[in-house]
């Protein structure tokens, strides 16, 4: 792939910048997780705004869209990475300054609630954003592999997603070769930015999708509206990840499961379908970077993606 690698590697010293852009986190969870960016010898700047607090949110919606900026137009700040999702993206994402970030790239690293701004910042500014590990999650898991796996990432090494230990796990629900820009992340939000100016680009995409905690109609409703938005129809491939706690909340009323809808979506397309891939909400997580052109190949050998490098 000779696509080309639009962010600098990061190199021991750099800063890191620590954002909120939608739920609040109780800081002591965070105090963990400073310890991985330690050992990588990166230095971390924590936004002031990260503290704040406004009901479930870091901060208003004013304080929450300053601190993105904030790390944006710092020259020090090499890449930015968000604490936690929960809700507030689609709250301030309107009132983004796409141009101030067009000419500060620097990789955002994130998912769940933080899609709509993965993706909006693909669509807006032509920059990568990556569909990855949220901070507040690194003191709630084993993230050894998965903070290894990104650091490796941001200072340039040679790898590919499915290098992450946690992908010998996936599964190949429909095998096939497959080639297209990655976009997508979270079910919810995808769904959500629907007829929005923020709505996901899937055009001979790989789509990527995961979920958590959702009954099993309310999946297939989500799936269902971006079908009939028509962004189901020319996909290339698609990789599904974590669907934690996605099952019939109630009595088995549905009479699938998760991977039967998806089944149904997605198999008669022709195209290569992986599931329980390591993104979302589950425990590992490996690093995809939204706007790139991947490749992916689904066999009973196994599966690898791959991308072209990110960071030069």
């Amino acid at each position: 792939m000779t696509q080309h690698a639009p962010f600098k590697k990061l190199v021991p010293g750099d800063t890191i910048a620590i954002v909120a852009p939608a739920g609040w986190v109780d800081p002591a969870r965070l105090e963990s997780a400073y310890s991985y960016i330690r050992q990588s010898g990166f230095s971390f700047k924590v936004l002031e705004q990260v503290h704040k607090r406004e009901g479930r949110f870091a901060g208003t919606d004013a304080e929450r869209l300053e601190g993105l900026h904030s790390a944006y137009v710092d020259g020090e700040v090499k890449a930015i990475i968000c604490v936690r999702g929960g809700y507030g993206s689609q709250r301030i994402i309107d009132a983004v300054n796409w141009e101030l970030i067009k000419r500060n790239p620097k990789p955002l690293i994130g998912y769940s609630d933080i899609t709509t701004l993965l993706n909006a910042i693909v669509a807006r500014t032509g920059q990568p954003a990556l569909l990855g590990p949220l901070l507040g999650d690194i003191s709630r898991y084993d993230s050894s592999e998965s903070w290894k796996y990104l650091s490796g990432l941001l200072q340039g090494e040679p790898s590919h997603p499915t290098d992450h230990p946690a992908c010998a796990n996936a599964q190949v629900l429909i095998p096939g070769h497959a080639k297209g820009k990655l976009v997508g992340g979270n079910l919810a939000l995808l769904s959500s930015d629907c007829g929005t100016p923020t709505q996901v680009e899937t055009q001979d995409a790989i789509l990527i999708l995961e979920d958590v905690n959702e009954d099993l109609y309310r999946f297939d409703r989500m799936l269902l509206q971006l079908k009939r938005c028509g962004l189901l129809s020319n996909l290339a491939g698609v990789i599904v990840g974590d669907l934690v706690g996605v099952e019939d909340k109630g009595p088995p009323l549905f009479g699938k499961s998760a991977h039967g809808i998806i089944r149904d979506y997605f198999g008669e397309l022709g195209i290569p379908i992986v599931v329980d891939f390591p993104c979302g909400h589950g425990t590992h997580r490996t690093t995809l970077p939204l706007g790139m052109t991947a490749e992916l190949r689904a066999s009973e050998k196994g599966i690898l993606l791959r991308h072209a490098p990110l960071f030069a």
